[in-house]
């Protein structure tokens, strides 16, 4: 993991808004709005922002900026100067005023390096917010107005845990939620941002690789394939009894490992839509005259809510040892992941889903 302490932020403003510019004819004007209402809150403050921002204009935006922050600045230096009289009269009361002074000195840097994350985190929200648009556009089925507005409360928890985020994978992260949550406030709970707050890099890799391995029928989970996941049983995809405790520990996944929900088994005239590791599939019949209503079982450790909720965020790659043995075990069952596309006569082709 690396260090984004370094990172120069003095353009922040003017990256964020080249970012976010493609997107004012991409991205529903509600979505902008929520956007750089959030932006707003991270730059300056405030709760709303000039209406420049929505038109992507980086100069205006800068120019604002620079005025603005120049009389804060005057006015933080009328205010420094008679904090800096009562400093040095607070001072003088101590033993050893040089530590004062390292102690006014250490706050300062800790001020500056907190806005610093954050303000790597709005461009890495506007990044992730341009990409998810693109995807999205070639889909026009998909609804994308925001009805609603993120909280207070939970904005207020997202900054101040996102200040003292310097590792750049974790920026990832908090951007990506960041995004997500503009896109569809309320769609990360404050229970997901407290896990995230604590979660521990060891305990990432591991729920990283939970995600690639993971499917989702309504509730996200590792099929175990008739495996035991309390006797090792998936071990060989990183998931061993011990990891998967970590998981519980760390508020990711449920606690009792064999779970199961039913399902009906797909017909000839009938398929699941359902996501393999990030990958949206389909569950069909390979029988072509299955008509029996057959259930089908699928059993295996699953997420809690907050898991499900930061899954939709991790970048997940398939993990080609798991997708084998699930395969093999679909095939037992005369079952397999495709891909579906609707044509035109109102069904839908398919090809066989790889990695």
């Amino acid at each position: 993991m690396t260090d984004n302490l370094d990172q120069p932020s003095g353009n922040a403003l003017t990256e964020i808004s080249e970012a976010m510019g493609a997107l004012t004819t991409g991205v529903p004007p509600a979505v902008q709005k929520t956007f750089w209402k959030a932006a707003g809150r991270i730059f300056t403050g405030m709760a709303e922002v000039p209406a420049s921002y929505f038109e992507g204009k980086a100069a205006v935006i800068k120019a604002k900026y620079e005025s603005e922050a120049a009389e804060i600045r005057a006015k933080h230096e009328a205010r420094s100067n008679i904090i800096r009289h009562s400093g040095d009269a607070a001072a003088s009361q101590f033993a050893d005023p040089a530590l004062t002074q390292r102690a006014l000195e250490y706050h300062a840097a800790d001020i500056v390096r907190g806005q610093k994350n954050r303000e790597n985190i709005a461009l890495i929200a506007a990044k992730a917010l341009r990409e998810t648009t693109d995807a999205e556009n070639a889909q026009p089925s998909i609804d994308k107005e925001v009805d609603n507005e993120i909280s207070d409360d939970w904005m207020n928890t997202f900054l101040k845990d996102a200040s003292l985020k310097s590792i750049t994978e974790v920026q990832e992260l908090y951007g990506r939620i960041l995004a997500g949550e503009v896109k569809s406030p309320g769609a990360f709970s404050l229970k997901t941002l407290q896990v995230v707050s604590t979660l521990e890099q060891r305990t990432a890799k591991i729920f990283q690789d939970f995600c690639n391995s993971s499917t989702d029928f309504g509730r996200v989970r590792i099929i175990d394939l008739g495996k035991h996941a309390s006797e090792n049983g998936l071990a060989s995809y990183g998931l061993s009894y011990n990891n998967l405790s970590d998981l519980v520990d760390a508020g990711l996944v449920r606690a009792e490992f064999s779970e199961y929900t039913t399902i009906a088994k797909p017909t000839a005239k009938m398929f699941w839509s359902c996501n393999f590791a990030g990958r949206d599939v389909a569950l069909v019949s390979i029988e072509e005259s299955a008509e029996a209503e057959e259930k089908l079982q699928l059993k295996g450790p699953s997420l809690t809510q907050a898991g499900t909720e930061l899954r939709r965020v991790v970048p997940m790659e398939p993990n080609k040892i798991y997708f084998e043995d699930f395969s093999k075990w679909l095939k037992d069952r005369n079952l397999r992941l495709m891909i579906m596309h609707p044509n035109e006569r109102g069904s839908y082709n398919g090809r066989p889903f790889e990695i």
